[in-house]
């Protein structure tokens, strides 16, 4: 995403350009959530370039699919590329460096060591790659655990891994949010207020709950903003982006 000058928080503008490789936004979710997180975003100030693959980005901006758009801040969201035990495991490894794991997560060749998460590459039941969510991972643990389990005990191992998908969410902007809960389809404030109580209930201990209930409020009703920035020294030349995988 590339951040141009004078951006108001609550004034539309087009000082925000998201590029979207894909052919739609948040291309994980159905068509109809997808459209509306588009809508969304428009109505928040950002300029949508859908197929438009970041090629090259430096400190005046970024190439995406032959087009120069021109910003002193650039937002890369796509992840990195820091996955190397595919080199020391001495395995095969898909575009984006992740592992090929059997279907039970062992690594070809050696059926005592595993991996798990989004270091890995596995096919879900579309045999699309599973992407690399913490539910992806949490299910992956629990798996894994139960064929050592198995294995220490002298007993049959499970069958082949599989994902449950219990859900996905994305939050798009203050009270704008996509659930895709399976048969249930959930979009703006409902979604969004959805989301927070899950998120809620998922942490640990009510202290911690009600600390960032009492934060979350208190940003809601007086806009407030916060974020963790990892930054450093701007590249001097312009970077080529590695081509990623599609999840």
């Amino acid at each position: 995403m590339a951040a141009r000058p004078g951006w108001n928080s609550r004034a539309p503008s087009r000082s925000f350009v998201l590029c979207e490789s894909g052919p739609r936004p948040l291309a994980a979710f159905p068509p109809g959530p997808s459209d509306y997180a588009a809508r969304a975003l428009d109505t928040l100030g950002v300029e949508v370039r859908l197929d438009a693959a970041v090629k090259k980005f430096g400190q005046s901006g970024v190439s995406a699919s032959g087009t120069r758009i021109n910003s002193a801040n650039v937002f890369w969201c796509a992840g990195t590329e820091a996955r190397s035990a595919a080199s020391w495991l001495g395995v095969d490894a898909a575009r984006n460096g992740a592992v090929k794991v059997r279907p039970d997560c062992s690594i070809p060749g050696d059926d005592k060591i595993f991996a798990i998460g989004d270091m890995t590459c596995l096919g879900g039941q579309d045999g699309r790659p599973l992407p690399g969510l913490a539910a992806v991972a949490t299910q992956h643990g629990k798996y894994v655990a139960e064929v050592m389990a198995r294995r220490i005990a002298g007993r049959s191992t499970p069958g082949p891994f599989r994902y449950r998908n219990r859900g996905t969410l994305a939050v798009i902007g203050r009270s704008r949010a996509v659930a895709d809960l399976g048969r249930v389809q959930l979009r703006g404030f409902p979604a969004w207020l959805f989301g927070s109580v899950v998120h809620l209930f998922l942490l640990a201990g009510f202290r911690n709950r009600i600390i960032v209930y009492i934060n979350w409020s208190w940003a809601w009703f007086t806009y407030g903003r916060g974020a963790r920035l990892i930054t450093g020294a701007p590249p001097q030349d312009e970077i080529e982006t590695p081509e990623c995988e599609a999840a």
